[in-house]
């Protein structure tokens, strides 16, 4: 069956101009392979020429072009999601500070209580950072209230989006929560207020100003790159 397969082709490329046969014994053709090896040999012609040679080439420099603009276009919009995650979680910690002041003040809630409150919440950045904080406050070790707060934020607090200054102001807090009256306790909130709510401000900021300078550079950088590797 082999022999008279390769007897076959080499009489099909023969007659197609490929080259004559030597001394090939005369073999019958198989039917069905005939046909075969025909549309083969004709689809290898096609694809050798000179036409689809370029023509090849031309899409692979499309979609080529299409991927390194894509791929700048794309880390441009992360930077600028980036900044915008920023300015939401530190608006959430605002709103978490006003509910801390709201439970001592109003309602006199132990600060474990409101621990649990926040942990139930249902936006991301709170719930992860405040359920952290409810574990480690439900473990008896004789650790304080004080450093499971802080342990919470600097544990969970760059996954939540809050940079290295927003965790500081969040960690200071940590010396008067649940230490003192609630009077001493809501001067510490406000405080902390006013140095998040300057951080909201430059926070918001960035994002009107280098959020769009970015996903425009990156943009500009993919085209320009393109242009050069053409």
């Amino acid at each position: 069956m082999c022999i008279a397969l390769r007897y076959s082709r080499a009489r099909l490329r023969a007659r197609m101009g490929y080259g004559r046969l030597s001394s090939a014994p005369a073999v019958p053709p198989l039917v069905g392979h005939t046909d075969f090896y025909a549309h083969f040999l004709h689809w290898e012609r096609q694809e050798d020429h000179p036409h689809s040679i370029r023509r090849r080439t031309g899409m692979l420099k499309i979609m080529g072009i299409v991927l390194i603009i894509g791929s700048f276009t794309g880390i441009g919009i992360s930077q600028r999601r980036q900044f915008r995650c920023h300015v939401t979680v530190l608006g959430d910690m605002l709103s978490v500070l006003d509910t801390i002041s709201n439970e001592l003040s109003f309602h006199l809630t132990s600060i474990p209580d409101i621990v649990k409150q926040l942990a139930a919440d249902n936006r991301p950045a709170v719930s992860q950072i405040f359920t952290a904080m409810r574990d480690s406050i439900a473990k008896d070790d004789n650790l304080s209230l004080t450093f499971k707060w802080m342990k919470a934020f600097k544990d969970c607090g760059r996954d939540a989006g809050l940079s290295e200054d927003d965790i500081t102001i969040l960690c200071d807090l940590s010396d008067f929560i649940g230490k003192y009256d609630a009077q001493a306790q809501q001067k510490s909130i406000d405080y902390a207020k006013v140095r998040l709510s300057r951080q909201l401000e430059i926070a918001s900021d960035e994002l009107k100003s280098k959020g769009t300078v970015y996903r425009t550079c990156c943009v500009a950088a993919g085209i320009l790159l393109v242009l050069v590797l053409l």
